[in-house]
């Protein structure tokens, strides 16, 4: 019986202790849960080649069935607005709207959707990117998929899962999308999720990210995907009073820890970075694989009544003197949403691969000289000068 009782303490225990918490939803976190609005990069090749149709697939379903329908004769449940962002700085270049029943689920391709866009508004998609083959011009941007009325109920149901391919030459790799817990603005936003009524960013400070750059380097494809809630501010703006550009301040490591490090310009809302650009020093031989620290900051000089100071911040946050006159609809902070991707081309198929993960960060915090409850993921978003 002692026994059978100390069992039981050591049983209870162990659900107390592990499944409890781990499951919750976060608002301002990047959790894989069900959202209201779902969103994503896309990326496909612009002109495909028997050696690259590069692709974007992927579902959405809904995963909580909500019981309220609008229409008893076709028994939708869902009705989903779907915009298309370009990449500089997120203006729509494509809307359509989706009805889906219970439990449905809804699937599309970058090439597909990309075909429907009118040529002026297609171009606005177009990037040139080291592809480790060569340099080729890709379709780049993000898609939102925003519940509308008159869905009868807007709850947190929506889920996602986004495969970047190359299905003709074998490659597939998969990740989830972002999940909008209370829904997102798409538009005049800075993809927040809307957590019980207010916005709260998904902000980044520190990133980490993998790199893997083979033997044979021009058969690799080393890319970070970072999307932003909003461009950087010269870019955003293109005045004289904004100066400012951002950037990855990164330290590389690889596996015998050398150090190398780099400055990456990321200016855009949705960057695309062939990482073996800038991790040319020190490393001159190939195989080097690893990883980054980098921060997130932006620099530069702000024009205030004429008079020009330096302004600099670090982490995904908009400085009170920049809310104040140009990003009025601001909570302070705005989302980061990265993954690293790499694609090896080997003399072998079976020695071929490739493969996507979610980037690792730390979360921006606003309190001064670092938060004191999580120091194992949030840091401190600084900014001096300019208004700050």
């Amino acid at each position: 019986m002692k026994i059978r009782s100390l069992l039981t303490v050591v049983a209870m225990l162990s659900i107390l202790l592990i499944g409890v918490g781990s499951a919750y939803a976060v608002y301002g976190v990047a959790d894989d849960v069900p959202g209201r609005d779902v969103g994503f990069p896309i990326i496909c090749i612009q002109t495909p080649t028997q050696t690259n149709q590069t692709d974007t697939g992927w579902a959405i379903a809904d995963a909580k069935n909500p019981t309220s329908v609008f229409d008893i004769l076709h028994n939708y449940s869902i009705h989903v607005h779907l915009t298309v962002h370009e990449p500089v700085n997120s203006a729509v270049v494509k809307d359509d709207d989706f009805y889906l029943t219970p439990n449905d689920v809804l699937t599309d391709l970058c090439s597909r959707v990309v075909s429907t866009i009118d040529a002026t508004n297609k171009a606005k998609l177009v990037q040139t990117i080291n592809d480790g083959t060569g340099s080729s011009a890709y379709y780049v941007g993000y898609v939102i998929y925003e519940q509308q009325a008159p869905t009868v109920t807007m709850v947190d149901t929506l889920v996602s899962w986004v495969y970047l391919t190359d299905l003709a030459n074998g490659y597939a790799s998969g990740f989830n999308g972002v999940d909008f817990e209370g829904g997102v603005i798409p538009t005049g936003g800075e993809l927040e999720e809307n957590g019980k009524g207010s916005l709260v960013a998904v902000a980044a400070n520190h990133i980490y990210p993998r790199y893997v750059i083979q033997n044979n380097a021009a058969l690799t494809r080393d890319w970070w995907i970072l999307l932003f809630g909003r461009a950087d501010l010269a870019t955003k703006f293109g005045t004289m009073n904004l100066q400012i550009s951002r950037s990855l301040n990164c330290d590389f490591w690889d596996e015998q820890e050398t150090h190398g490090s780099n400055h990456i310009p990321i200016p855009n809302e949705l960057d695309i970075i062939n990482v073996a650009d800038y991790l040319t020093v020190p490393f001159t031989s190939f195989p080097h694989n690893g990883f980054a620290s980098c921060v997130i900051g932006e620099s530069g000089t702000r024009v205030v009544g004429g008079t020009p100071s330096a302004y600099s911040s670090t982490g995904t946050m908009d400085s009170a003197g920049i809310i104040s006159t140009v990003l009025t609809n601001s909570t302070g902070y705005y989302s980061f949403f990265g993954w690293s991707h790499q694609k090896v081309q080997a003399a072998s198929v079976l020695a071929s691969w490739d493969v996507i993960n979610p980037i690792h960060r730390t979360y921006c915090s606003g309190v001064p000289g670092g938060p004191t409850t999580a120091p194992d993921n949030l840091e401190a978003c600084t900014c001096t000068g300019g208004g700050c």
